[in-house]
């Protein structure tokens, strides 16, 4: 069976924003996660 899944968009709800980033990099795989800064925070998506 082959797969033709090209991107994968997940919410997922964290306590804490230095959370997400291993999660976010687990989903990534081989893709650079980076944070950006969006008013006070920084977040870090794919």
């Amino acid at each position: 069976m082959s797969s033709n899944t090209r991107a994968l968009i997940a919410n997922v709800e964290v306590e804490n924003l230095e959370d997400a980033v291993p999660l976010c990099q687990d989903l990534a795989g081989d893709a650079e996660v980076r944070r950006f800064p969006h008013r006070e925070l920084g977040l870090a998506p794919r």
